[in-house]
């Protein structure tokens, strides 16, 4: 909630990272930013996973965006 691009910014304004259960860290590529359709307060970020994951399980998945960090969401 409460991320939008600046009018001249891409999604590679945002980096996405995601630690696995032995604490091994994966950059993602951010292939999408943009609002949700009719509902504008919200915005949807497409990532694409890391192909050097493997099947590793759980992962705590985070976005940055200038130089402000989510909180980490666990993905199965």
């Amino acid at each position: 909630m409460g991320l939008s691009l600046e009018s001249n910014e891409t999604s590679a304004a945002v980096t996405a990272s995601a630690e696995d259960g032995a604490h091994r860290t994966y950059s993602l590529t951010v292939e999408c930013v943009e609002p949700v359709p009719n509902q504008e307060w919200m915005t949807s970020i497409v990532i694409r996973l890391n192909e050097e994951m493997g099947d590793v399980g759980d992962v705590l998945v985070q976005i940055t965006y200038h130089g402000a960090q989510s909180n980490r969401v666990r993905i199965e």
